[in-house]
């Protein structure tokens, strides 16, 4: 079970890195590269990390228990201490998709602007040093 659990919190944070550095992208650029759903479905992601992260805590907490071998407990504590590390990933994901759905800087958030509304943005754009 340790190798399948090792695998699952090693790719949890390969997977949030990945997805954060996207997120930052879309957040970050000019004009929206990025719809409504995608920021639903990333949202979504983060949340059942953050929910995952709680039972991979409790499941080092439950072999911590056991009889183990020095080899077993090293991975243990590698693996407990990658759990920060996703959690703040998964956090950072949750504020930037909120940031972009509260700024609705996503296609449909451009397409539902007016004219006005879009011009003002770009020349307070251009004023930026």
């Amino acid at each position: 079970m340790l190798p399948t659990f090792t695998h699952m919190v090693d790719s949890a944070l390969e997977t949030n890195t990945n997805l954060l550095t996207l997120i930052k992208a879309a957040a970050a650029s000019a004009y929206p590269s990025i719809t409504d759903s995608d920021v639903a479905r990333f949202r979504k992601l983060f949340e059942d990390e953050v929910i995952h992260l709680t039972y991979y805590a409790r499941q080092l907490d439950v072999w911590r228990q056991l009889k183990l071998t020095p080899a077993q407990i090293t991975e243990i504590d590698r693996l407990d201490a990658l759990l920060a590390p996703i959690t703040k990933l998964a956090t950072e994901g949750l504020t930037l998709t909120g940031d972009i759905r509260q700024r609705k800087h996503t296609y449909e958030g451009f397409i539902g602007k007016s004219d006005e509304e879009l011009g003002l943005e770009f020349v307070l754009r251009m004023m930026k040093p």
